[in-house]
């Protein structure tokens, strides 16, 4: 007897349902890797494991039933190891409370729209706090309507009563979306590393670093300001990235000479 067992094998791979149900996974139970790994391949396989006696498992599939022993079932599980091994690009839900949201990579999105993401991003993972999180929710699902960060607060009480799991994948998007962006812009990201609980990790000035990045791309005219925050996203990270790699040249060659 051959049985077919089809799962997903990266994280863009999740459909709408595999996605939330890893984020319930996540948000909802404390599972080590392994556990978290046999939780997703078994739901994602489509197996019923019926029963186990004696370190053999019972399973039933459509309506063919057979045996895993412990090690195979393991080694099964193990093809889910992507899930417990960073985060990258994620297919978000196309909609939250009635919302949709714009390009997934911020592509034709105002310069102004990242770096409001990135804002709320930032204070979500070192605050903790919900409200964060619904203003990075607020600034994603916004549905064709012009960017306005002054009204993100205000749309973001629209998707205070989502499942916190549901709100919860727009954070996984986000991430996953950092590595794509460190990917394409690699002098100007720094390498995305996992994000670890940390009492002694500071969070960043994001008020010091946008003023930074706003006068690295105005050559400090302040004029140009407006027109920096309407720029397209990748565009102005394309020329961030062009100057670090000229940055970092520069200080190459200045090591040189000493």
């Amino acid at each position: 007897m051959t049985i077919n067992l089809t799962a997903p094998k990266s994280w863009k791979e999740l459909t709408e349902k595999q996605l939330t149900y890893v984020s319930w996974l996540m948000t909802n139970k404390q599972l080590s890797s392994a556990e978290f790994q046999t939780y997703a391949f078994v739901r994602f396989s489509g197996i019923k494991i019926i029963r186990e006696i004696e370190g053999i498992f019972y399973c039933r599939f459509k309506k063919q039933y057979f045996t895993l022993t412990t090690e195979e079932l393991a080694s099964f599980c193990k093809q889910m190891s992507w899930l417990t091994f960073g985060i990258t690009e994620i297919v978000p839900l196309p909609e939250l409370s009635h919302k949709k949201h714009i390009d997934v990579r911020l592509r034709n999105c105002p310069f102004a729209q990242y770096l409001a993401c990135e804002n709320y991003y930032q204070a979500y993972i070192f605050t903790k706090q919900e409200k964060f999180l619904n203003y990075l929710i607020a600034a994603f699902y916004i549905s064709g309507k012009p960017f306005n960060d002054n009204e993100t607060a205000k749309r973001a009480k629209q998707f205070e009563k989502q499942p916190f799991h549901l709100r919860h994948t727009v954070f996984l998007w986000y991430y996953g979306l950092k590595s794509v962006l460190q990917t394409n812009f690699p002098h100007f990201f720094q390498k995305v590393e996992q994000i670890l609980e940390d009492e002694e990790q500071q969070a960043p000035n994001m008020r010091e670093q946008i003023n930074i990045i706003i006068r690295a791309l105005t050559g400090g005219d302040i004029t140009k300001s407006n027109a920096i925050y309407n720029a397209d996203t990748w565009t102005a990270l394309a020329e961030l990235d062009a100057k670090a790699l000229e940055y970092k040249e520069l200080e190459a060659r200045m090591k040189k000479y000493k």
